[in-house]
């Protein structure tokens, strides 16, 4: 059974559900593709990446780096898709998005995020840091 969770901003309260596996993992990939953009260039030149560091990065910098790494189309129909896969309710924010957000843009962001957190908090936590260095192998070795 999916997870659900319900919340509220300024202007409506929502209820999601946990992504399908085939949706989440595209959210995921995306995520990490958006990311890997601004943190993970330092991250990888060390030879380790720190996903809780990642997943900590400010909702503006990966909304920034958005921008920058994917383009708008790409961008808003995952973001629409995803909505539209894990809202419950309101029904209008699921069956005509386009049009319930229309303007409600802050509560788009809101959304996702919650929508990220539920179905990717309890991978974060269990991930931790993945290092690929040499160097702590050797350490880890000895």
């Amino acid at each position: 059974m999916l997870k659900e969770k319900e919340f509220r901003t300024d202007n409506a309260t929502y209820r999601i559900k946990q992504l399908p596996a085939r949706q989440g993992i595209k959210l995921g990939l995306f995520i990490l593709k958006t990311l890997l953009g601004s943190v993970g260039e330092n991250a990888l030149s060390e030879n380790k990446i720190n996903v809780k560091d990642i997943m900590k990065t400010n909702v503006s910098d990966i909304i920034s780096n958005l921008s920058k790494t994917i383009d708008e189309e790409k961008t808003t129909d995952i973001i629409f898709e995803t909505i539209q896969s894990s809202v419950v309710y309101p029904k209008d924010a699921k069956e005509d998005s386009d049009e319930f957000f229309s303007d409600k843009y802050e509560d788009i962001f809101v959304v996702m995020k919650e929508i990220i957190s539920l179905n990717f908090n309890k991978l974060i936590k269990n991930i931790g840091t993945v290092d690929s260095s040499e160097d702590k192998k050797k350490e880890k070795a000895e």
